[in-house]
């Protein structure tokens, strides 16, 4: 009972929304009024189309109740994703600018004092802590003390890279063009193309929410229609009377709101952290590469057995139609591990190529910094964990022969992903090159790592809008599925 009145309860969402109050600046005002104000418009319009399709009162009560229990999650969501991409909008500013400052000054104080300046909201007092530490903070840690500040907040791989950049150089010194020009080109392509895709999902969400109200419209022409068949008989008959109407309309309605309430909150815009955990990633590993299809097929003998028998039972008992869809789904279950190691090795692949890219990244900013085996090496402490285990084999062969080619063929090439196999085989020519070739060389690496990086962005985003595109068509189905409904009732009622 406590957790169904947290659910609607104004300060228990309000709580949700502003988990502090730095964050109340950044997102629009939500108060009791507009909360109320959202009740009673979801209530009117949910009573409105229950209205026009003339059901039951009952039913209008169900459907009513039904939208009125979406419109919290509807309120947290859609107030999490707008939280979010003012997060991205903050990590946007506050990785250029301390760029810009760093590439002006050399100096992270400077850079952040300049970040500040122009930061709002939540940002700007992440950076004002964070230079408070560097201001009284004691000890060799101090940088990274400050910069965890910030990142506690938004952290990312990129503005980890960037702040590992930034401590490298105050500490050590160098020529850093090549690595500015590393990160920035990096940080310019994923600003764009999250942006980018920030305004597809947008627009998918009108054309969907647009898609869904023309749907319900059709729908309400089968009960019209019944009206209009009333004027020709001499018997009048009402559908809307009948409890089957009454029953698939409210499914109907149900099913549309559920959908709307999908539609206007399904996408949380988490553009910062990584929604694969580690543990995630190497169970997907495994499933691909370690297990074979036949451990699989032994651990479904049980259930294949089961099913078998009882779908031999059901035919001896004169109960076809159960007994083949029960070997059907013998079918489905014979050819899972076959699609199951399909499906995983295409994600290990994904899961690659995004730890890949973040991955050279570091690697690249490290080799204007030291030798090539160093740059490994230092590289592995916070290396992606689907490239750990392979790493260290690397490591250890070259280790042996450095002047070998094979571990740069051998490298990840369980995974078959050409652009990863060629990016790591350019590797080899460093070794032994002069710094000036070498500095060639490492740009070309950064080129074709943002390739990589810019290419992966667009097939992810492109296979959530993909997805998001093609539910578009399921009001249609629901729509559908009420006016067959409706057609079949008529049809029986006027024959």
């Amino acid at each position: 009972m406590k957790r169904i009145i947290n659910y609607f309860s104004y300060k228990q969402i309000k709580k949700d929304i502003y988990k502090d109050t730095e964050s109340q600046g950044r997102t629009k005002g939500f108060n009791l009024k507009l909360y109320l104000l959202l009740m009673l418009l979801s209530f009117i319009l949910v009573f409105s189309f229950c209205l026009l399709f003339k059901i039951g009162l009952f039913f209008n009560c169900l459907v009513a109740v039904f939208f009125l229990t979406q419109v919290p999650i509807i309120i947290r969501r859609k107030y999490l994703a707008a939280s979010n991409e003012n997060k991205f909008k903050d990590v946007d500013i506050y990785l250029h600018q301390m760029l810009y400052s760093f590439r002006r000054s050399s100096k992270i104080d400077r850079a952040l004092k300049d970040s500040y300046k122009i930061s709002e909201g939540k940002l700007k007092t992440c950076i004002k802590k964070a230079l408070d530490e560097l201001s009284f903070g004691v000890g060799e840690n101090v940088y990274k003390d400050a910069f965890d500040i910030i990142e506690a907040e938004y952290g990312c791989d990129r503005m980890r890279a960037l702040h590992k950049f930034l401590m490298a150089v105050e500490k050590k010194g160098g020529n850093t063009r090549n690595s500015i020009e590393v990160l920035n080109y990096d940080f310019d392509n994923w600003v764009s193309s999250v942006y980018k895709f920030q305004k597809e999902i947008k627009k998918i969400r009108r054309d969907t929410t647009i898609g869904l109200f023309i749907s319900i419209g059709l729908a309400l022409i089968t009960s019209y229609l019944c009206l209009s068949l009333n004027r020709f008989s001499q018997n009048p008959i009402d559908i809307t009377k009948d409890l089957s109407y009454n029953i698939s309309t409210s499914v109907f309605l149900i099913l549309s709101i559920a959908f709307l309430s999908w539609n206007l909150s399904s996408y949380k815009g988490d553009y910062l952290k990584s929604l694969r955990s580690d543990k995630k990633i190497m169970d997907n590993y495994n499933l691909a590469f370690k297990k074979s299809t036949k451990s699989l097929y032994l651990i479904s003998i049980p259930l294949i057995v089961i099913i078998l028998l009882a779908a031999i039972i059901c035919f001896i008992l004169k109960l076809e139609i159960i007994s083949i869809y029960l070997l059907i789904s013998l079918v489905f279950i014979l050819i899972h591990p076959v699609t199951a190691k399909r499906r995983a090795k295409k994600i290990a692949v994904n899961d690659l190529r995004e730890g890949f890219t973040s991955w050279l990244r570091d690697l690249s900013l490290g080799l204007s910094k030291a030798p090539l085996y160093v740059a490994l090496e230092q590289s592995l402490r916070n290396c992606p964990i689907i490239i750990k285990e392979e790493l260290e084999k690397f490591l250890e062969k070259i280790d042996i022969n450095p002047l070998d080619v094979n571990p740069y063929y051998e490298f990840l090439s369980e995974f078959n992903c050409l652009d990863v196999s060629s990016a790591v085989r350019t590797l080899y020519s460093i070794g032994e090159m002069e710094n000036e070739s070498a500095d060639e060389t490492i740009n070309v690496l950064v080129k074709r790592n943002n390739e990589i990086s810019q290419k992966f962005d667009e097939e992810r985003y492109s296979d959530i809008t993909s997805g998001l595109k093609f539910l578009e068509y399921l009001p249609t189905f629901f729509a559908a599925f009420k006016i067959s409904a409706d057609m079949l009732l008529i049809i029986t009622r006027y024959l």
